[in-house]
C-alpha cells in the first residue's frame, strides 16, 4: 500500500513538516524527526464531512503524540470521511505551532484505462466503417 510519509521536526524554533499529496485509503506517517521532544497532532476534519484519520483499528483520531522514543504513528484516511483536504496542528516540543492542510486525491471505482477507451473507440470507428462500406456494396449493381 503507498503512504505519505510526514516529517516534522523544529527547525530554528518553529514547526516543520515535510510531505506531498495524499491519496484515498492511503496510509499516512507521522515522523517525529526530535530526538528529544514529544510531537503533537491535532486533525482538524472539514466540518460535518466525518473524521478524517482512523488507526489500524478503524476507529477516527483527533489528536495524538509520538514520543522521540517512538518516531512514528501510522493511519489511514477513514472509509467515511467526505472531505477532500484536513488540517492539523504539530507542535515539537515548545516550537512554535504550524498548520498545514493535506489534500486528498480521490479517484473513483468505476475509472476506465485510456487504452481501454481507445480500443472502444477504435472498434466503434471499424463497425460504422464496415457497416457503410457494407451498405455502398449491396447499393452498386454489377455491369450488364
Amino acid at each position: 500500500m503507498p503512504k505519505l510519509n510526514i516529517h516534522v521536526n523544529d527547525q530554528n524554533g518553529k514547526t516543520q513538516s515535510q510531505f506531498g499529496k495524499a491519496k484515498d485509503s492511503e496510509k499516512i506517517v507521522f515522523f517525529n524527526d526530535s530526538s528529544t521532544a514529544t510531537l503533537t497532532v491535532t486533525i482538524q476534519s472539514q466540518p460535518g464531512m466525518g473524521v478524517a484519520l482512523c488507526d489500524k483499528n478503524g476507529l477516527g483520531v483527533d489528536s495524538f503524540t509520538v514520543a522521540p522514543t517512538e518516531k512514528t504513528k501510522a493511519f489511514t484516511i477513514c472509509n467515511a470521511y467526505q472531505g477532500t483536504t484536513f488540517k492539523y496542528t504539530a507542535q515539537v516540543g515548545t516550537a512554535a505551532v504550524e498548520d498545514p492542510i493535506i489534500i486528498i486525491e480521490r479517484y473513483s471505482s468505476i475509472a476506465i484505462s485510456v487504452p481501454l477507451t481507445t480500443a472502444i473507440g477504435i472498434a466503434a470507428v471499424a463497425l460504422v466503417a464496415g457497416a457503410a462500406i457494407a451498405t455502398w456494396g449491396s447499393r452498386r449493381q454489377a455491369p450488364a
